[in-house]
């Protein structure tokens, strides 16, 4: 994965409310996060369009865009996450 592209796919979730935007050094340590997990940029872009669809109204933190990712693909580095804010574990 072209870790620029990655962080520019990024950028997208400052349409959430309360995302730290702007700051730098949280988008190269999401895009670390999300490079550990993911096994393509298809993966990502995924992750990404699902975190600003609508299901999300605020930033929730890198936990559970990490159980976001886990609601569709098995993480590369093994660590699964469950949502805390969907009881079903997964956002629908």
């Amino acid at each position: 994965m072209n870790f620029g592209r990655v962080i520019q796919m990024l950028s997208a979730l400052a349409m959430l409310k309360y995302f730290p935007a702007g700051n730098e050094a949280v988008l190269e340590s999401l895009a670390r996060m999300v490079g550990s997990m993911c096994e393509n940029e298809e993966q990502v872009r995924w992750l990404v369009d699902r975190m600003t669809s609508g299901i999300y109204g605020e930033w929730p933190g890198p936990a559970e865009m990490r159980a976001c990712f886990c609601s569709r693909f098995k993480p590369k580095d093994g660590i699964n996450a469950y949502s805390q804010v969907y009881q079903i574990g997964r956002a629908h």
